[in-house]
């Protein structure tokens, strides 16, 4: 219930308590705020009303109520009273005397309910279309309602307002698969005017799998947008939604190989990295970004570590993979081993060396039972190194050193004996 007052003290300090329909935009004074938090706990503190004429009270008081305490007690105690404050709740806003201040205030409670403010829906949804100050508190409110808003946002998709539009979007993407009613709408703005109405739709059809028939073909040609926010997002959906499909993998490789944005090609590189599997046509790919002169992009070295991880134990990117310099972190080192380990021979004598020494140094335990953990795993290779058995040995019998890495290190022992 602490964050009923914490949103009550935030529209407290938008809203005025003497004049409703106006908005106040200087903070109240610190004794305002700390008179405001102390009625809201009180209001915490005090038991829910049930009456119908006590809910009505409550209602007034948030609407009419002559100072910010007022408000914010009449506020919490209507949040607490829930569903059954609702129909008072939609009758307010459906008047339309109830505007500002006061219709802000009771739009909060509304979306704090949730669910169960359904009725309140295509008052808000009207409002929603009007537009106005209170246009993001209405969708944010209506997002929180869920599935009985989805229609109300879906029309607000096409309002003249940009704003309205924006805040539509984002609300329906929150709720994911629950808008999918709203997908043909969400498809239709991938070609709206405003870039970012664009990406909070990629972003809604990316989390709505049952649309994905519709909305693929559409988001494909949105990874040629204008706009790096929303090649971003469409790259993103398309790589969710239909991330095996073969136009959708070469569509991904374009952009990592063209798309003028480095994040974009980044971020699309990253999406692939969970989906290309190790045949030839995977593996040329990723030595073509290997072998990219501009490793300030990232792109070469996500791609080396891409290709150690598929089992290629190429020697010049052992090589490479196992160069650190001075101020190396100790986590770095262990990703770096990690990924070595993977690789193949060449790697996993590479890795060696590596694990041994944060075993040795590393301060941070975590890092230490990691590193015992990998060594375990090379089994064999590990048993045969004199420095990774004396290394484990000492860790598994030092009388100052944590018992989880103890615990680790005699567990690894044992493992490594099994293997041989």
């Amino acid at each position: 219930m602490r964050l009923v007052v914490i949103l009550s003290l935030l529209l407290a300090s938008a809203c005025g308590g003497d004049a409703p329909d106006e908005m106040s935009g200087t903070p109240p004074a610190k004794a305002e705020e700390e008179a405001g938090a102390k009625a809201g706990e009180e209001a915490e503190e005090k038991k829910a009303p049930s009456t119908a004429e006590e809910i009505e009270q409550l209602v007034r008081d948030l609407l009419e109520g002559a100072s910010r305490d007022v408000r914010l007690v009449a506020s919490v105690q209507l949040q607490k009273i829930g569903a059954a404050a609702v129909p008072a709740l939609t009758q307010a806003i459906e008047r339309p005397d109830v505007r500002g201040g006061s219709a802000a205030w009771t739009i909060e409670v509304l979306g704090v309910i949730g669910e169960p403010s359904a009725p309140a829906a295509p008052e808000l949804g009207r409002r929603l279309l009007r537009g106005g100050r209170f246009a993001q508190l209405i969708a944010w409110a209506l997002g929180r309602i869920g599935a009985a808003s989805v229609p109300f946002l879906a029309e607000a998709l096409s309002s003249e307002a940009t704003a309205t539009r924006v805040y539509a979007a984002d609300a329906l993407q929150r709720l994911a698969e629950a808008a999918a009613p709203a997908a043909d709408q969400l498809i239709a703005v991938l070609g709206d005017p405003d870039p970012v109405v664009r990406t909070y739709a990629s972003q809604a059809l990316a989390r709505m799998p049952s649309a994905s028939a519709r909305s693929v073909p559409r988001l494909l040609e949105a990874t040629r947008d204008d706009d790096d926010s929303v090649r971003h997002a469409a790259g993103t959906a398309i790589a969710t939604l239909a991330g095996k499909d073969p136009a959708v993998l070469e569509r991904l490789r374009q952009m990592v190989r063209d798309d003028p944005d480095d994040h974009v090609r980044a971020t699309m590189l990253d999406e692939l990295d969970t989906r290309l599997g190790q045949d030839p046509e995977a593996l040329d790919f990723l030595r073509e970004l290997a072998a990219l002169v501009e490793e300030e992009l990232g792109l070469a070295r996500k791609a080396r570590w891409m290709l150690l991880e598929r089992g290629v134990d190429d020697p010049d990117l052992v090589t490479w993979a196992s160069k650190t310099e001075a101020g190396t972190s100790f986590e770095e080192l262990l990703g770096r081993a990690r990924g070595l380990a993977k690789a193949g021979p060449n790697g996993r004598r590479a890795a060696l060396p590596m694990l041994v020494r944060v075993l040795d140094w590393a301060p941070d335990s975590e890092d230490r039972v990691a590193a015992v953990e990998a060594l375990a795993r090379l089994g064999k290779l590990a048993a045969g190194d004199e420095k990774a058995m004396q290394a484990l040995g000492v860790h598994a019998d030092e009388a100052n050193e944590k018992p989880e890495v103890v615990a680790a290190s005699r567990a690894a022992l044992e493992q490594i004996k099994a293997a041989k």
